[in-house]
């Protein structure tokens, strides 16, 4: 948004723009690279929890993702490739994990959302969705009410992805 925001604008306010972006984006760097290592040193090592890996796992990936989205060149090769690694360890781990847990689904979710807008492969993006939103879907009808809730919202935004990327006709 702050992109098209200082390619709108005049040159001064462009100027002043960029200038707010590059903070924008340096701050945005910081924070998740200090993340990134706090879930790498700390967290992961932590745990022997396979869920909570899992999770740690899509929390890791969702950050090379955010910087994935933003840098360019060997920054954003690097975040793509850390981004995509983090999330097919997470996906390994998950496979143990029934098809409606949250997580598991979340991650498939996020995985998709990499797929279709950073690595623009909307083929492999709704592929993954659909897998997830088929075996979820499957399994759902066979969970209380209670734990259903959490699940079918995931399970709507998946569905959701898909129609999206459909009526873009991709």
């Amino acid at each position: 948004m702050i992109l098209n925001l200082e390619k709108k604008g005049n040159a001064d306010s462009a100027s002043k723009i960029k200038e707010f972006r590059d903070k924008v984006e340096s701050e945005l760097s910081f924070i998740c690279h200090d993340l990134i290592n706090v879930v790498e040193k700390y967290l992961l090592p932590a745990t022997t929890a396979n869920d909570v890996k899992v999770f740690y796992y899509k929390m890791l990936g969702d950050y090379w993702r955010y910087l994935a989205e933003f840098t360019s060149g060997d920054q954003k090769a690097t975040a793509t490739k850390g981004c995509e690694e983090a999330y097919k360890k997470g996906q390994e781990l998950a496979k143990t994990m029934p098809p409606t847990c949250p997580v598991r689904l979340g991650l498939a979710l996020n995985l998709s959302v990499f797929y279709f807008e950073v690595v623009g492969d909307p083929d492999k993006a709704c592929d993954t969705a659909q897998e997830a939103f088929d075996e979820g879907s499957d399994a759902l009808a066979a969970l209380e009410v209670n734990a259903r809730r959490e699940s079918s919202k995931i399970i709507a935004l998946l569905r959701d992805n898909l129609m999206r990327w459909a009526d873009a006709g991709l």
